[in-house]
């Protein structure tokens, strides 16, 4: 067992390595942030070592034996600065067209709730999706109003898929969001809360639109 010194030492430092990872994380738009990912769990990793570290070299052995995932994840995002697909992190096979990545179904369903609270405060849809357009312009996840009122219509029409994640996303905000009914104000403010919401932190700069 470490003692409460040492515990406390490996604590800030993996805070001072996880903030240094999250600031390559944001500026990392060539590799689209899976170098400041990789630093972040290779902080991680050093915590658990230095945590589990014991006089005993059977248990020193099982905790390094517990990072072995985490181990084969961070060899795989090296992989891909080599050109190279690892098994951990080859994408499954998803017919002709590959579906969107689960964070951009988060950030596309943040900003159709946004949307979707201004029209619930009594704004129409085209005034709702210009102004959530606006707001979230220059942003590295910015939208056109146009793209804004589809991803609106994908997450409640009835031909959405129930086991995407932004779908289920969306239905359980709309769910929360019922209980500001007839409260305009509210509505407003929540949509202000949703675009702040830290999922947007995760988008890391990008040459390139996404999908």
């Amino acid at each position: 067992m470490q003692s409460r010194a040492t515990l406390r030492a490996a604590h800030d430092a993996l805070l001072l390595e996880l903030a240094d990872a999250e600031a390559v994380f944001r500026k990392d738009a060539r590799y689209s942030g899976r170098v400041g990912a990789a630093k972040a769990l290779l902080a991680f990793q050093r915590f658990v070592q230095t945590t589990t570290e014991t006089p005993d070299p059977a248990e020193t052995q099982r905790g390094m034996q517990l990072l072995a995932p985490l181990a084969a994840l961070l060899a795989g995002l090296g992989d891909l600065e080599r050109g190279t697909v690892a098994p951990i992190i080859r994408p499954a096979k998803a017919g002709n067209s590959p579906p969107t990545d689960t964070l951009t179904l988060i950030v596309r369903a943040q900003i159709a709730i946004a949307t979707e609270c201004l029209v619930q405060a009594g704004m129409p849809l085209k005034e709702a999706s210009a102004e959530i357009a606006r707001r979230i312009h220059g942003k590295p996840y910015a939208a056109p109003k146009r793209s804004i009122e589809n991803w609106r219509q994908d997450f409640q029409g009835p031909s959405a898929d129930p086991e995407c994640v932004g779908v289920q996303k969306f239905r359980r905000a709309l769910e929360y969001v019922a209980e500001f009914k007839g409260r305009p104000a509210a509505l407003r403010r929540y949509a202000q809360y949703v675009l702040a919401d830290q999922v947007f932190a995760g988008w890391p700069a990008s040459p390139q639109r996404r999908g």
